[in-house]
């Protein structure tokens, strides 16, 4: 069964590097999906974006976070921490390449779900998205 290891980044830079050593790593281009506000694109492997062309980004990451959890309050509080960021998704064949993914993408930079929405719920943070490249 595949496992789907998600890291929500800030920086598209950071995003970008972890995608790197996700390939360094032996994780092959189908394996990795790298989508941000910027792309025209963000799909689940496992459930496709057929039907959806004219949907923002918005609605993209929403819907993914809604296939990809079954909890509705685990779903939003992924979405809210994505939106205005970049999000890289891994697809793992085995515990120990899930496990391994999560590390890389953590290592790399991706963001604390629970922190942001602290954040986010106090007022002192705010989603911002690196456009210099």
């Amino acid at each position: 069964m595949t496992k789907t290891v998600v890291g929500i980044f800030n920086d598209s830079t950071a995003a970008q590097k972890a995608f790197e050593r996700l390939s360094a790593y032996g994780f092959t281009p189908d394996e990795i999906d790298m989508t941000d506000n910027a792309d025209g694109d963000m799909m689940s492997k496992e459930t496709g974006n057929r039907g959806h062309a004219d949907d923002d980004f918005g609605d993209r990451v929403s819907r993914f976070f809604r296939n990809l959890f079954d909890d509705e309050d685990q779903s939003e509080r992924f979405t809210s921490a994505a939106r205005g960021g970049t999000v890289v998704s891994v697809y793992a064949d085995s515990d120990d390449r899930a496990e391994r993914a999560a590390d890389i993408l953590d290592e790399s930079g991706a963001i604390d779900v629970d922190n942001r929405e602290r954040e986010l719920s106090s007022g002192q943070g705010r989603m911002t998205q690196d456009r210099s490249n």
